[in-house]
């Protein structure tokens, strides 16, 4: 058996097909390493354990298996029907049942019930090949939620479990996912809000007006129209989008997977932090300007 290995300085991580499968879990409860059960990882079908093992064993599970037939509490032993039958070749009875009774006592077969033989689970030692992909210092799988593109060369000469360690970037389609989702998972209304499109958003502050602007009505058939203030004006501050007009959509790309995702991260906080920050109209200018970091 092959067990493919990334080694690091404090661990090994292995599993049965490195290919770094979503549907596959490793299956930690089956094996021991050197007495050891492994540890989950963030990968279904990978496992940590602390060093390459000596002793590898694999778990036999508890067998039950038919022995043969004994004849019911109650009944008479006779030639007929002797104390146990032993277990035959399995044969088609006429309603269609696979059985294991004797043919030639079929007539029998409900004066009789089956004897069972349990082995209980135990270990046992098995040969392994370990196959050390890499050896890595600092390795610790990475797990993202999104799609990840790499150099068409690394895709060809790299493991799939080795390509985090690579050069990576997404696409402006998965950025554009990316920070239209985090800004409205996390703006505050009272201070901003998002026009959001299939391939494009904006997002505008609330700047509090200094002097409430008058509105009044154009056309109303009351004598006295009802007359309203706006207390708040608009300021746009972000737009990205593909269509024209809208600044370019940003295309993450990190030095390995790690990086990455620290510079996501880095470019929505820095992003919040601006569009959550409030701003007011500037009593000196009224309107050419905005005061920031001021509640209304």
């Amino acid at each position: 058996m092959k067990l493919y290995c990334i080694k690091t300085e404090n661990c090994a991580y292995i599993s049965f097909d490195g290919k770094m499968s979503p549907y596959i879990d490793f299956p930690i409860e089956d094996y021991l390493f050197d007495g050891k059960m492994a540890e989950k990882t963030n990968k279904r079908d990978w496992a940590k354990i602390k060093e390459l093992p000596t002793v590898v064993q694999k778990l036999v599970p508890e067998t039950c298996k038919r022995s043969g037939y004994k004849l019911k509490d109650g009944f008479p032993i006779t030639e007929n029907t002797p104390a146990t039958l032993p277990v035959v070749d399995g044969w088609d009875t006429p309603d269609d049942d696979y059985i294991h009774f004797p043919k030639d006592k079929f007539e029998y077969f409900p004066l009789y019930e089956e004897t069972l033989i349990t082995t209980e689970s135990s270990w046992e030692n098995i040969e392994v090949e370990f196959v050390v992909l890499a050896e890595i210092k600092n390795f610790e799988f990475v797990s993202v939620n999104y799609g990840v593109k790499h150099r068409l060369i690394d895709e060809i000469e790299i493991h799939p479990a080795l390509l985090q360690e690579k050069p990576c970037s997404l696409t402006a389609d998965e950025s554009f996912k990316i920070i239209r989702q985090h800004i409205k998972l996390n703006i505050d209304p009272k201070v901003a809000y998002m026009n959001d499109y299939s391939s494009s958003l904006t997002v505008y502050k609330h700047v509090e007006l200094i002097d409430p602007m008058k509105m009044v009505p154009l056309f109303s058939k009351s004598k006295k129209p009802k007359v309203t203030y706006q207390k708040h004006d608009k300021w746009q501050v972000y737009s990205i989008g593909t269509d024209k007009g809208y600044s370019e959509i940003p295309k993450f790309s990190g030095k390995n997977l790690k990086d990455l995702e620290k510079n996501i991260k880095t470019y929505l906080n820095d992003l919040m932090k601006m569009i959550n920050n409030p701003v007011k109209e500037c009593p000196c200018c009224k309107g050419m300007g905005v005061i920031e970091g001021e509640k209304s």
